[in-house]
C-alpha cells in the first residue's frame, strides 16, 4: 500500500542521515579505536524507525496519509546529533595541534553541521538528508586534501607541504631546527628496511609529541626532518631540542640535530642553510674524528 512505502521510504531516510555522519565519524577515527559500542545509537535508530511499520510510537501516517511523531520520533533527530558531536569532538583532536589551513577543518565541519540543523528546523527535515551528504562530501575533500600533505610513514608533514608553507607562511617563521637520523644506512644493511621504516615513524612520533601551535614538523628527506617555529625563544627551542633527543633515545636510536635563529632582513633559505649546517657539524662530531 502507499502507506508501507511512505513509511519504508521514510525509515531510510532517518538511518541514511545517522549511517552518513557515523561514517565519516569511521573516517576520522584510527582502526584501532573504532569501538564496537559506535554502532549501538545505530541499531537503536534503526529499530525504533521499524516499528513504524507495526505502531505509531515512533512516526507514522494516519488514513489521510498525513504524517505524525510518536513519543519516540525524537530518536531520529538525536542519534545523528550524538554523532556530529562526537565527529566535532573527533575531529578536534585530530587537527587541533595542527596549523596552517588544517586548523580550520573542525570549523569547516561545525559550520555545516550547523546548516544541516537550521535547514532541518526551518523546512521541517525535508533537506537535512541533502544537507548531510553535501557537508559530508565537502568534509572528505578538505580531509583527503589535508592528508594528502601528510607524509604515510611518520605522519608529519611532507616535503611538498614544508615547501608550501615556507612560501606561505615563511614571514613568521623566526627559527628552524633540522634533525637527521644517526645510523639509518647501518640499519637498513643490517636488520632490513622494515627496521629502518621502523625507527623513523618512531622519531616521527617523538617530533609530533612536542609540535604546538609554534611549530610545525616536516619529514623532507628519508631520515631528513625539518622543524619550522613560529617563536624565536631559543631556550624553549633547544628544550624542544633535548626533548626529542631523550624520546628517540627510549626506542634504541639517535638524532643529530642543529638549529638557527632567524636574524632581522635574512631570508629563510638562509635559516635553513644555517640550522642544516650546524646540525651536520653534530653529526660529524658524533662521528669522531
Amino acid at each position: 500500500s502507499m502507506r508501507f512505502f511512505r513509511i519504508l521510504f521514510s525509515v531510510i531516510g532517518y538511518n541514511f542521515r545517522t549511517n552518513a555522519v557515523l561514517g565519516l565519524l569511521f573516517v576520522i577515527v584510527k582502526p584501532e579505536k573504532r569501538k564496537p559500542y559506535l554502532w549501538i545509537p545505530a541499531i537503536i535508530n534503526l529499530l525504533v524507525c521499524c516499528t513504524a511499520f507495526f505502531s505509531g510510537v515512533a512516526f507514522g501516517y494516519d488514513e489521510n496519509y498525513s504524517f505524525y511523531r510518536g513519543p519516540l520520533g525524537g530518536i531520529v533527530f538525536i542519534v545523528p546529533i550524538f554523532y556530529l558531536l562526537s565527529l566535532l569532538w573527533s575531529t578536534f583532536r585530530r587537527f587541533s595541534k595542527r596549523n596552517g589551513i588544517e586548523r580550520f577543518v573542525p570549523l569547516v565541519c561545525a559550520v555545516f553541521c550547523l546548516i544541516a540543523a537550521y535547514m532541518d528546523t526551518v523546512r521541517g527535515g525535508t533537506s537535512l538528508n541533502e544537507a548531510i551528504m553535501i557537508s559530508s562530501i565537502f568534509f572528505y575533500i578538505v580531509l583527503y586534501s589535508q592528508d594528502n600533505r601528510r607524509d604515510t610513514l611518520t605522519g608529519l608533514l611532507n616535503r611538498k607541504a614544508f615547501y608550501d608553507d615556507c612560501t606561505i607562511y615563511g614571514r613568521n617563521v623566526y627559527a628552524v631546527t633540522s634533525i637527521d637520523m644517526n645510523g639509518l644506512k647501518t640499519l637498513n644493511d643490517t636488520k632490513g628496511h622494515d627496521e629502518g621504516d621502523k625507527a623513523l615513524t618512531k622519531i616521527g612520533e617523538c617530533i609530533g609529541e612536542v609540535i604546538d601551535r609554534t611549530s610545525m614538523g616536516y619529514r623532507i628527506g628519508g631520515d631528513e626532518f625539518v622543524i619550522l617555529f613560529f617563536n624565536d625563544r631559543e631556550n624553549e627551542i633547544i628544550e624542544t631540542e633535548q626533548q626529542i633527543k631523550e624520546n628517540v633515545a627510549k626506542y634504541g636510536y639517535s638524532v643529530s640535530i642543529g638549529h638557527s635563529l632567524r636574524e632581522s632582513n635574512m631570508e629563510l633559505d638562509e635559516t635553513i642553510k644555517i640550522s642544516d649546517k650546524r646540525m651536520y657539524e653534530e653529526k660529524r662530531k658524533m662521528k669522531g674524528p
